[in-house]
């Protein structure tokens, strides 16, 4: 009785074999699933690598101007003045002309007992030599007017501000050099920037007509060096004469023509009441020759 109960049972629960068309349909839909599957791995692979520069890009570019500064400054050894012992304050952050120095209260955790001083660099160091500084993408905590703390985002001084390509524009390196008066920047757009903006290339190919700015003087002429990688084009421009003993805040002009006439782009590139930071760097054996956009 069992024997044919078991017989029955199992005859019952056997698999029909699947027709031709639907082994053709599974094979298509697995097909597509992993091809699917493989494309979204290469694009964030790709993607991955696009945003990554190129070889050689962001980096300090030494020439003439900044070998013989370094040359004439490289035995010149910065030391802390006497009048500013690091051991009663604690170093907190420089620009290229200031430094902010802190001490303490007794009670470390009572900040109204905190001494803060800004002074000039001159004042803090007792000689400085050949240094280059850069300001980084990073937020950083600064005082008001009323000397409450804030927090200040660095990424918002780089973007350009309510502009449709607002977000195809960067400058991703700045470099200072107060003692070669010389500015380095790195500038990032993408290859479709002429759609958007219905303009055209310069003649140097550039996509801007570039200019320096301070509070009292226009920089139009500096030498150049581009990289492309994927969408992403890059140009590193070379300031020479920038007087940033008394600059406080440098932007980038960027001039376009369209079908309306001369337009206009805004960016800040340098903010003297953000903190920098010092860059150590070997000088380069034979200083770059880069080509240059005139006055």
């Amino acid at each position: 009785m069992s024997d044919i109960y078991y017989d029955l049972h199992m005859e019952g629960d056997e698999p029909e074999e699947k027709s031709t068309l639907s082994k053709v349909l599974s094979i298509i839909g697995k097909t597509v699933s992993v091809t699917v599957i493989a494309l979204i791995v290469f694009m964030l692979v790709y993607r991955m690598w696009e945003m990554k520069e190129p070889a050689g890009t962001g980096k300090y570019i030494w020439t003439a101007a900044t070998d013989s500064a370094y040359e004439e400054l490289k035995g010149t050894s910065t030391t802390v003045s006497s009048k500013y012992p690091e051991d009663q304050f604690s170093y907190e952050y420089e620009s290229h002309n200031t430094v902010t120095v802190t001490k303490k209260g007794e009670d470390e955790e009572d900040k109204e007992n905190y001494q803060r001083i800004t002074l000039p660099s001159k004042e803090y160091y007792s000689k400085i030599g050949f240094e280059i500084f850069t300001q980084r993408l990073v937020s950083y905590r600064v005082e008001d007017a009323e000397g409450e703390e804030q927090i200040v985002n660095r990424s918002e001084y780089f973007e350009v501000k309510d502009h449709p390509v607002k977000r195809a524009l960067r400058v991703t390196h700045v470099y200072l050099v107060p003692a070669a008066k010389q500015v380095q920047l790195t500038f990032r757009y993408k290859s479709d920037i002429y759609e958007k903006l219905n303009s055209q290339p310069f003649s140097s190919g550039l996509p801007f007509d570039f200019t320096l700015t301070d509070d009292s003087k226009d920089y139009t002429a500096f030498s150049y060096k581009t990289f492309k990688k994927g969408v992403y084009r890059y140009v590193t421009m070379v300031f020479e004469g920038v007087d940033l003993s008394n600059a406080a805040l440098l932007t980038l002009e960027m001039d376009y023509y369209d079908t309306e006439g001369k337009q206009n782009l805004t960016m800040c590139v340098y903010d003297a009441e953000l903190p920098v930071e010092r860059v150590k760097v070997s000088p380069a054996k034979t200083p770059a020759a880069l080509p240059g956009k005139e006055d």
